[in-house]
């Protein structure tokens, strides 16, 4: 039978374990939103023009206009609004690109919202997604 000095011991061990976890976590918590942000800070341009790529290939002019990264439990949820002009008529447009990852997996990178009259098709919706996957979540997993 266990005294309870030795229970006490053995639970903080495993509090101790829990913590250098959760710590772990944070730590590439951090690490994710950091190099998300690197992203912007440097590379805007080439990502507004390879997400408008996928979205809308015929837009021109893509501007990031805003960027968040936000932890929830194990996900990090990035939006992604930049703005672009229509290639027929000068207009200008708004594409939202939701995108969710774990520290393990890509999950899912999709349009949540758009003002633009011709919506993006299933084709290059998959490959919008299939970029996140490829391109940007290696990026971010390190």
């Amino acid at each position: 039978m266990f005294t309870r000095g030795v229970v006490l011991l053995i639970l903080m061990f495993f509090a101790g374990f829990a913590a250098a976890a959760a710590d772990t976590d944070t730590k590439w918590e951090d690490r994710a939103k950091a190099a998300f942000e690197s992203q912007f800070a440097d590379n805007a341009d080439k990502l507004a023009k390879s997400i408008l790529a996928f979205t809308h290939p015929s837009g021109g002019s893509p501007e990031i206009s805003t960027h968040t990264a936000d932890f929830d439990g194990s996900i990090i949820t990035a939006v992604i609004t930049f703005t672009w002009k229509g290639a027929l008529t000068g207009d200008i447009y708004s594409t939202t690109i939701t995108w969710k990852f774990d520290k393990t997996q890509h999950i899912s990178a999709v349009v949540s919202n758009d003002t633009a009259k011709i919506k993006v098709d299933e084709e290059h919706k998959k490959k919008l997604d299939r970029w996140f996957k490829e391109s940007m979540f290696p990026i971010v997993a390190k």
